[in-house]
């Protein structure tokens, strides 16, 4: 995900046609919840819908870093579109280390299972099929499923496991 950094005093304004999409959906909104009042399986879609959409929203708002227009940065840092792994909290550097390292894991007992010859074909063909996956996934896809799953790990930290399954419909 891209990182935005802007100092105080150069955050954009609202656009005017952004800010009238968003009353648009205000109103929907309130009149889809008059709609569903009532309906418990209705307003637990309704909630899960806006949930994700919090979370996805938060994600971006997170991604974005203000400083205060006394600081000294330079230019090249301002504008630095992204950050690395290792400049992520440490829960979530231990998530990638974690999947990492059962991906290794993984990787050594098809070895020894099947042999080295065997393995190296397996491992190319599950290789392709992520590549393919991966590039059928759209960015909201992939923000919403880690959204998903490190909500999962904050509310079950010694049960939550990282398995993606993405699905076009929800």
């Amino acid at each position: 995900m891209k990182i935005f950094t802007y100092k105080e005093s150069e955050l954009p304004l609202p656009r005017l046609e952004i800010l009238g999409e968003i009353l648009d959906l205000d109103f929907q909104l309130n009149s889809l919840l008059l709609e569903v009042q009532g309906n418990y399986r209705e307003l637990e879609k309704l909630a899960k819908v806006l949930s994700d959409s919090l979370d996805s929203c938060e994600l971006n708002l997170n991604a974005i870093k203000i400083i205060a227009d006394s600081s000294e940065v330079s230019e090249e840092k301002t504008n630095s579109p992204e950050i690395s792994m290792t400049q992520l909290p440490p829960d979530q550097q231990t998530i990638i280390f974690s999947s990492a390292l059962f991906t290794g894991m993984l990787l050594s007992m098809i070895e020894t299972l099947s042999g080295e010859k065997e393995a190296e074909r397996l491992i190319e063909l599950v290789a392709e099929s992520v590549d393919q996956q991966v590039a059928q996934c759209t960015q909201q896809e992939i923000t919403k499923t880690l959204a998903d799953f490190l909500k999962e790990k904050s509310e079950n930290p010694e049960k939550a496991r990282f398995r993606v399954k993405i699905s076009s419909e929800d």
